[in-house]
């Protein structure tokens, strides 16, 4: 399994715009999701572009209407539950046969596979090109939704998203930052068909995993994703253009952080 993109969810917008006044290039384009969810990205372009072709990418959404998410999500359900950031993988394989082949592991979880067409707002019911989904009632990870993606090919978008450079040097996604248990740990490195290896989940993208209970923010959290972790091309640019909030030292070398507050993820960018 490789990284595909991960998100986060916010009260309004000014986080993610804000993000521009510290040198991130933001995507134009908005999408918007039922439940009232406004949808924005950060793109990055793969670390291994021989095994990733698509863009990679951060989203922020924003929860324009609480109650009209609310409404989305089984009678009952928490409000820390609709908050929760999410992770998505993306299948090198039929991800049909990934579900039929991992039924039995995965029973705990109460997986389930399912299809929605590229263009679901005009044609929600036809077998049209889309995304296939491999999702679980029960979390894989307490405090995180975790799932796979499949792309099918989408004749309406033959060439690859356009990624346009952060003024801050910001390049590529390095990974990610976990508070888990051990037990979340295992289940998640047999859904990414990896390993734990020195407190590390190695996908094979090259983006890492790491788990880390003593990261600056993690006492600070709601959430078991602490942080993503970015590379960047110009270690005083970057500085200079983004302001962090701080700069730390993290896996013994120097880091910047950005808080983006206890119910997401930060993001920590270290030099390349």
């Amino acid at each position: 399994m490789l990284f595909d993109h991960c998100y986060q969810k916010l009260d309004t917008s000014e986080q993610y715009f804000a993000l521009a006044d510290r040198g991130f290039s933001l995507v134009s384009d908005m999408t918007e999701h039922s439940g009232r969810q406004l949808c924005r990205f950060l793109r990055f372009e793969p670390r291994n572009p021989a095994i990733v072709s698509r863009a990679q990418y951060l989203e922020f959404i924003e929860l324009a209407d609480f109650e009209a998410l609310r409404a989305t999500y089984p009678k009952g359900t928490a409000d820390v539950v609709l908050r929760e950031p999410g992770f998505s993988l993306a299948a090198r394989f039929r991800l049909e046969e990934v579900y039929r082949s991992n039924l039995a592991a995965f029973e705990r979880f109460q997986p389930r596979y399912s299809h929605k067409n590229y263009a679901w707002k005009q044609d929600d019911r036809s077998e049209l090109p889309g995304w296939n989904f491999l999702e679980f009632s029960k979390p894989i990870i307490n405090g995180m939704n975790v799932w796979c993606t499949e792309y099918e090919p989408n004749p309406d978008r033959a060439t690859p998203q356009k990624v346009e450079p952060h003024a801050n040097s910001a390049n590529e996604i390095r990974g990610f930052i976990w508070n888990l248990s051990s037990k979340d740990a295992a289940a998640f490195a047999l859904l990414s068909d990896s390993k734990v290896v020195d407190n590390r989940i190695s996908l094979l993208d090259g983006s890492t995993i790491f788990l880390d209970q003593t990261f600056a923010s993690t006492d600070k959290k709601r959430t078991t994703f602490s942080a993503v972790v970015l590379g960047c091309a110009d270690w005083d640019m970057f500085c200079r253009e983004a302001k962090p909030d701080k700069v730390i030292v993290w896996q013994n070398q120097k880091a910047a952080l950005i808080e983006l507050g206890p119910t997401g993820w930060d993001i920590v960018v270290v030099p390349n």
